[in-house]
């Protein structure tokens, strides 16, 4: 379906640029959907940088990334592009947060996932500031 026929109202967070009409943003991709200490699924992404000003929503799964695989998200196999558009190992990952309290992100590396980063949190809650 081309997202330029739809005939629908779909809200994006603040600097969001969609650069393809062949993806619809906010339909479920596959049938396979991740849950909370259960079964995990991925799809591959490419992700650019960018700011986003909110800490009102929650972001990934919702949870902390100290909870870990089956409940906080996460992204594998990261990679970045050069101004080549040769994709590289992301070996100097560096994990931080403007707001804490209400999302974090933590990175590593392992032989079978590569670099990841494990990211969320909660979003806006008593603690958020």
């Amino acid at each position: 379906m081309d997202i330029g026929k739809m005939d629908a109202t779909i809200c994006y967070a603040k600097g969001f640029i969609q650069t393809s009409n062949k993806i619809i943003i906010g339909v479920l991709i596959d049938k396979l959907v991740s849950t909370y200490n259960g079964a995990q699924y991925n799809v591959d992404i490419l992700i650019q940088k960018s700011r986003i000003g909110s800490t009102v929503d929650p972001n990934g799964s919702g949870h902390f990334p100290d909870e870990g695989f089956g409940k906080a998200a996460f992204i594998k196999n990261v990679e970045t592009v050069d101004s080549e558009n040769n994709f590289n190992p992301a070996s100097d990952l560096i994990s931080a947060s403007e707001h804490p309290k209400c999302y974090q992100a933590t990175n590593g590396y392992n032989g079978l996932w590569e670099y990841y980063v494990f990211f969320g949190g909660p979003g806006d809650n008593k603690k958020c500031t």
